[in-house]
């Protein structure tokens, strides 16, 4: 990825056929929570909820159990 670059992580056309699950996940979408923690080159690690505007400086990013794979 780049810098600015967008990416979908889930999407599904509306279907005749889907009409009931694309309305939940619809639905759905808007309660979904998200949390990020990364670190510059510099190791200056932020941490991010992905909603607010101003991510918060911490000491460090903690491992995960498990590791995002695109």
């Amino acid at each position: 990825m780049v810098v600015g670059e967008k990416r979908n992580f889930l999407t599904m056309a509306l279907g005749s056929d889907n009409v009931d699950v694309w309305r939940k996940l619809d639905i759905a979408r808007r309660e979904l929570r998200f949390h990020a923690c990364y670190c510059s080159v510099f190791d200056e690690c932020w941490n991010s909820n992905l909603m607010d505007l101003e991510p918060r400086r911490v000491e460090a990013c903690p491992a995960v159990s498990v590791p995002y794979i695109e």
